[in-house]
């Protein structure tokens, strides 16, 4: 709605729009994966031995058919998101969210709870409502701490990894409104109350265990964590689909092209 209009029975005095999307590149990626995840669908299903070894990778047409209805309905979503959509990733969405600009975040990273969540504070009344994206099966980022063989201190280095990692960590990382990866701590009976609402500990660590109880027995299965090319291929995704969220193509050529990229990278 335009600015002059009337939301609620007052007047508004800055645009509002209905979505926000993570349009630009990297994040298109996570968010039309997150849509394809909900059809059940992958970019490409390995297929395994007697062993237990992948042997190759196959796109079904059951796949395709389901990336395409996904760009259909992501383009289709865009002309209500706010200008510079398609050019912008996760701060913007956030942001655009705190201040109350939008109505809706169609996906949003875990970490970014806490600053969406200051809709609160900004705008008097207003709360911030989370569910479990359809079909229970979000974009599962492969974000991780590591040692590179560069480091002129392995042993330190071994060890504040393991203290990164730790409860006690994590908990402090935690209350200061960081996303956690530890269940020990989201389980915590002293974030049900609601002071704790605000971080991802809080109300919405009820949705992100359900998602990690939902994603488990698909991991042996997604294409990143099994191909050696994993890196390379979310790379060269987020161009094919940038491209075709600006329109260079529509959505059937977008799957193409995607189908033909994976086909170069996989040999399959």
């Amino acid at each position: 709605r335009n600015k002059g209009g009337l939301l609620k029975g007052e007047v508004l005095d800055r645009d509002f729009y209905g979505q926000t999307l993570m349009a630009g590149r990297y994040e298109i990626n996570d968010e039309i994966q997150s849509a394809m995840q909900s059809y059940n669908a992958e970019w490409a299903r390995p297929v395994r031995d007697s062993a237990g070894n992948i042997t190759k990778f196959v796109i079904t047409k059951k796949d395709m058919v389901a990336l395409n209805e996904c760009m259909e309905f992501y383009t289709s979503v865009l002309p209500f998101t706010p200008p510079g959509t398609l050019a912008c990733y996760w701060k913007h969405t956030a942001e655009s969210m705190a201040l109350g600009n939008v109505a809706h975040q169609l996906w949003q990273c875990c970490a970014l709870w806490p600053w969406s969540n200051e809709i609160r504070d900004n705008v008097p009344g207003a709360r911030l409502g989370v569910k479990p994206i359809i079909g229970g099966r979000p974009f599962y980022g492969a974000f991780y701490f590591a040692v590179p063989k560069v480091c002129h201190n392995l042993e330190g280095a071994y060890w504040l990894m393991r203290y990164l990692g730790s409860f006690e960590c994590q908990q402090r990382c935690g209350e200061k409104g960081w996303s956690n990866p530890r269940m020990d701590v989201m389980q915590l009976p002293k974030y049900r109350d609601p002071e704790w609402d605000w971080t991802v500990l809080g109300e919405a660590s009820q949705v992100v265990i359900e998602q990690w109880d939902n994603l488990t027995p698909y991991v042996d299965d997604w294409l990143y964590f099994n191909s050696v090319a994993g890196a390379k291929i979310y790379e060269e995704l987020i161009i094919v689909l940038h491209d075709g969220a600006l329109g260079h193509y529509t959505p059937m050529e977008t799957v193409r092209n995607i189908v033909d990229m994976l086909l170069e990278w996989q040999g399959t």
